[in-house]
């Protein structure tokens, strides 16, 4: 039995014991950012908290905005699956809690709307999809925006100049790759090993670096 689980029809959506690599997805999102100290994060999908936990693992990670559009999901990380961790996430004085859309948080962002406290900086230094399997596999068909050209740009908005965008999915997104390419910079397609019963294996995360802006001053530092 599951210490924790969510079903929705026939197709379980949360279950703590089909996991995948977590702590890698939050290492393969980190490592361009590695000689920084001030990290900030905009984590798309709390679920049961794991990629949470995981990225709070990473001292130079001083903020995370967690965008959940589920109620209920955010309720029982607060509570009965708080249990699943050593250190219950959402209690991390790092952590802000979104009950919104994101599609909506991600335009708020851009114009300036976002809730207080506002970033220091010109945007995330991160920015990390987890809501779906992949664009070729939706919890919501709504989703399928984040993943075109116009959801892209919005996710550059939120970027600062050199920013990392990583995207989780179950299966290869060649069509996602392009898109990518696109757009951004420093495109990678990183193949990751799992464990998870009729799972052929491999998860992939798309990584790209949001590109530097034109300036005036060739100093100006980037992400």
């Amino acid at each position: 039995k599951s210490a924790g689980s969510g079903q929705a029809g026939e197709r379980v959506i949360l279950s703590s014991e089909i996991r995948r690599a977590e702590g890698e997805l939050a290492n393969i999102s980190l490592v361009p950012l590695r000689d920084r100290t001030d990290v900030t994060v905009l984590l798309a999908g709390l679920g049961m908290g794991y990629l949470l936990a995981a990225l709070l693992q990473h001292r130079h990670v001083q903020r995370v905005d967690v965008v959940e559009h589920n109620p209920a999901i955010i309720e029982w990380n607060r509570t009965h699956l708080s249990t699943l961790h050593a250190s219950p996430p959402l209690a991390d004085e790092r952590v802000r809690v979104y009950p919104s859309g994101l599609a909506k948080y991600l335009r708020d962002v851009r114009y300036g709307v976002m809730p207080e406290p506002k970033l220091e900086t010109e945007g995330y230094f991160l920015a990390l999809l987890d809501v779906d399997d992949g664009p070729g596999a939706l919890s919501r068909p709504q989703n399928e925006d984040l993943y075109s050209d116009d959801g892209l740009m919005d996710f550059e908005e939120v970027l600062r100049p050199g920013g990392v965008l990583c995207i989780w999915s179950s299966q290869r997104e060649p069509a996602l790759l392009e898109r990518l390419k696109a757009r951004f910079q420093n495109i990678a397609e990183i193949a990751t090993p799992v464990d998870v019963p009729g799972h052929p294996g491999l998860d992939y995360v798309y990584r790209c670096r949001r590109r530097p802006n034109p300036s005036k001053n060739p100093t100006r530092a980037q992400a």
